[in-house]
């Protein structure tokens, strides 16, 4: 997402073929950036869907699909989503809306070459906002993938001025399952009728503790995109590198690469123990057409964690073009700062799974994840 492709994606190359790599910690959260002050937030509690919207409440939670949350949840949670669109070859499509994940996959396993994405046109923002008004909300939090990996949030803050009630822009600083935990605890205060200040303080708290790692299968996609060659491509294929990535600083950067995608998800979770000790665990696994892969993720992840929510999702098109299939990407984040400790509860969204097997933007630029500043 950017001018040129695929720059911070270039960890996934250095990643793959480092033959020692010391130990690294954890990329951690660094906070958002916000127009609004913040204050004190009523603790979150439950799970990570909410049933019923309390009457009144006064502020709506809009993201974009980068944060990966199906159809079907954000309609479950009352979440307005922008969508980015993504073009094979002479056709352009709206995420979400006129493809599918499973329509995408099936496009991107035949495709001779990797599609491009962009970042949402301005009338899907606008959109979002009036609906909200229109359903009687005072005021917006839209909550955006990190500006170090696209132009979204710079194109909302030039949109909001124009909008019919306030809105307030959050760079994310993540994506992927990252980003999804943030909408999901802003949701939740917004629920219990919090202030916008208290929505975004609630969406802070998780940024700045969140870990959002990706475990990528197969460097099929980098070789396609042309960034490794076929033999480097075959090299890493034999030696069975799995490149693994974590989100800091708002950007994509090389954590490390391991033989296995399970040693890579023990690793995880023991540094997420090491991090956080045994306090109760709340995670996001989002996968490429692996559905059993994620499986095996949420296993591990119990097995060393106090897991005590998790959703499954499924890569979209923007972080799905060049994770590729079999990836797994975990983010995780102390239960108590989205749902609160209530038990051990499952979410999992795999209808539309296919089956396993501040810058300066301009708003038609390509938008592929990796790309350079100009």
């Amino acid at each position: 997402m950017g001018r040129s492709t695929w720059s911070i994606w270039d960890p996934f190359v250095a990643v793959c073929f480092e033959l020692t790599s010391p130990a690294r910690s954890l990329p951690r959260g660094r906070g958002t950036e916000v127009h609004t002050a913040s204050v004190a937030t009523p603790p979150i509690e439950g799970s990570f869907i909410v049933s019923e919207t309390r009457d009144g409440q006064r502020v709506a939670v809009v993201t974009d699909s980068t944060a990966d949350l199906s159809a079907a949840m954000a309609e479950d949670l009352d979440l307005r989503v922008v969508p980015m669109s993504v073009t094979f070859g002479n056709e352009t499509f709206i995420s979400g809306v006129t493809i599918d994940d499973q329509e995408f996959y099936r496009r991107l396993d035949s495709a001779p070459t990797l599609p491009t994405t962009a970042q949402p046109n301005p009338h899907w923002f606008l959109e979002a906002w009036q609906d909200a008004a229109d359903d009687g909300h005072e005021a917006v939090v839209s909550l955006h993938v990190s500006r170090e990996l696209s132009g979204t949030v710079s194109q909302a803050r030039r949109l909001a001025a124009t909008a019919t009630l306030p809105i307030t822009v959050v760079d994310s600083r993540q994506v992927g399952g990252g980003l999804a935990l943030m909408v999901l605890a802003a949701q939740r205060a917004a629920r219990a009728n919090g202030t916008t200040s208290e929505v975004v303080l609630a969406a802070r708290r998780v940024g700045e503790q969140v870990v959002n790692r990706v475990v990528v299968a197969t460097m099929e996609n980098l070789r396609r995109g042309g960034r490794v060659s076929g033999p480097q491509a075959l090299v890493g294929r034999a030696l069975r590198v799995r490149p693994i990535l974590g989100v800091q600083d708002g950007a994509i950067v090389p954590m490390g690469r391991t033989r296995t995608q399970r040693r890579a998800f023990d690793d995880i979770a023991r540094e997420l123990l090491d991090a956080f000790g045994d306090v109760p665990m709340a995670a996001v696994v989002t996968h490429a057409v692996a559905p059993s892969v994620a499986e095996m993720a949420v296993e591990v992840l119990d097995d060393v964690l106090d897991l005590r929510q998790h959703h499954i999702q499924v890569f979209g098109p923007v972080l799905g073009t060049h994770a590729g299939e079999g990836a797994v990407a975990i983010a995780a984040v102390p239960a108590a700062l989205v749902a609160g400790p209530s038990g051990s509860e499952e979410t999992t969204d795999t209808s539309d799974a296919p089956d396993a097997p501040d810058v300066t933007d301009t708003p038609d630029t390509p938008d592929t994840p990796g790309a350079a500043r100009s």
